[in-house]
């Protein structure tokens, strides 16, 4: 088994992350008490996107969407597919809380077009949401 661990110390707080069967969370907390506390949370399973859909409207496509993290650290990139099949950012988010997001893509284009959410924890670790199909017709 390997365990791999990162430090950072900066105004008595200390985070760290170890990789054991898996990639978690650590940190530790101390205030000007002398008390201190820890957290621990999954990497993997910090964020969970409660829903992501498209509606199409006068002004163009309204992507919305909402997530649920325990911890602050994620982004999230709107992609769109491109005519050679390739997803390409067209907006960043950065997570603010459990809210809903909102994105209007003007693009002006006819024809059916994929959307998706790239999210990215505070790792560097990728993870991809459901495609929403949409379509100005």
């Amino acid at each position: 088994m390997e365990t791999r661990i990162i430090l950072t110390v900066l105004c008595f707080a200390m985070s760290f992350i170890s990789l054991i069967r898996g990639l978690y969370l650590i940190s530790l907390e101390r205030n000007h008490t002398n008390n201190a506390t820890i957290n621990v949370h999954d990497a993997v399973q910090s964020l969970k996107l409660c829903f992501f859909n498209g509606i199409k409207s006068r002004n163009g496509i309204v992507l919305i969407w909402q997530s649920d993290a325990k911890t602050g650290r994620w982004g999230f990139s709107v992609e769109r597919k491109n005519d050679n099949g390739e997803y390409v950012e067209i907006a960043h988010f950065n997570y603010t809380g459990k809210e809903v997001y909102k994105f209007v893509d003007t693009e002006d284009f006819t024809a059916k077009t994929e959307y998706r959410l790239k999210q990215t924890d505070p790792f560097g670790g990728v993870y991809y949401s459901k495609k929403v199909l949409a379509s100005r017709c």
